[in-house]
């Protein structure tokens, strides 16, 4: 009977060890194991600090196209820019409003580093806004297959105190040499010291007059200069700064074109994100302005473009909204636009 009352003695004494010891092991267990997911979680720093991997940018092209035949090419070490091909350049779209024309070419990733400009024998026209805010540009070579330099062509270019205008060029647009941007208001200065090299009785001659630049009437017998701004015996010249430049009041002149006919039929083919317009040609007309917007008002999302044939792709639209677009002709004289009536405003949905 003892014996029995001893063995239970021992196995109380037993079992109350196992529950003093069990806990102690069961926190040790709990502790391990958070130790390992916080490792896990956490993980370990490398050994070496690691390089973050760099984004892969794409270079700007230093070549393209700028027209159905026409190409252009950059030279990063001499700063040329070539223009070649035949016929007519593209139009230059722009944002912002229309008394400013924001560079928008192809080549205006290369603004501040063209010091050239050569427009080779086969290019027949220089479009709006086609070399706007080149303010390191000093020479333009401007080939005899030029017919039109379009408004605001060489607009912004502080640096370009001289420019040959061949005797095929028969019309200029406004504001195309000597104005600079003052601020966003539209308002804009005379470059005073701009000299234009051109032929009597040509366009390049009643640019100048219209404009007041200064001008020589160069001979058909000899070679005009290649490059006027090299010319060693011409005083340094330097642009005005914006800030202190005369303001130019434009002046009204008269136009001696007739105004242009009505367009009445305008046609919209929705493609993605974009629209092809096309319309009846208006018997001399110099050119089309097409104007579009995503309201029958014209006042959200309004852009503008010229052209001069009865068609245009208006490209960069977003996809499956609805535009609404008119087209009216116009006609120049003396510098100045004659315009027609607008079209009936025609809505289509891109696709």
């Amino acid at each position: 009977m003892k014996e029995k009352f001893l063995c239970v003695i021992l196995m109380l004494i037993m079992v109350l060890s196992l529950a003093s010891i069990l806990p102690a092991s069961l926190a040790l267990a709990d502790e391990d194991s958070a130790s390992q997911e916080t490792s896990s979680e956490v993980g370990e720093l490398p050994s070496e600090p690691q390089t973050p991997t760099a984004i892969s940018t794409e270079p700007s092209p230093t070549s393209g196209s700028c027209g159905d035949n026409v190409k252009w090419a950059f030279n990063k070490d001499t700063g040329v820019l070539t223009i070649s091909g035949t016929g007519e350049m593209e139009i230059f779209y722009f944002d912002g409003f229309e008394e400013y024309p924001l560079p928008h070419g192809p080549w205006s990733s290369y603004n501040d580093y063209i010091k050239s400009i050569n427009i080779l024998n086969g290019v027949t026209s220089i479009e709006p806004n086609a070399f706007v805010a080149q303010n390191n540009l000093t020479s333009v070579m401007i080939g005899n297959s030029v017919t039109s330099i379009e408004e605001y062509a060489f607009y912004d270019c502080t640096s370009l105190t001289s420019v040959i205008i061949p005797k095929t060029v028969t019309d200029i647009g406004k504001r195309a040499f000597g104005f600079v941007h003052v601020d966003s208001s539209g308002s804009y200065a005379k470059v005073d010291n701009l000299k234009i090299y051109c032929y009597a009785g040509t366009a390049g001659e009643q640019y100048a007059k219209d404009n007041e630049f200064e001008y020589e009437i160069l001979s058909d017998k000899e070679n005009p200069p290649q490059n006027p701004n090299n010319n060693k015996n011409k005083p340094n010249q330097t642009v005005n700064p914006v800030n202190k430049a005369k303001i130019t009041p434009s002046k009204g002149k008269k136009l001696t074109a007739s105004k242009p006919a009505k367009i009445k039929e305008v046609k919209l083919t929705a493609k993605k994100k974009k629209l092809n317009v096309k319309w009846k040609k208006v018997s001399g007309a110099t050119g089309y302005e097409v104007t579009y917007a995503t309201n029958n008002k014209f006042t959200k999302n309004k852009k503008t473009v010229k052209v001069k044939k009865n068609k245009v792709t208006i490209n960069k639209l977003k996809s499956k909204k609805k535009y609404y677009v008119k087209v009216r002709a116009y006609k120049k004289a003396n510098g100045d636009i004659n315009y027609g009536k607008w079209s009936k405003v025609i809505k289509k949905k891109t696709k």
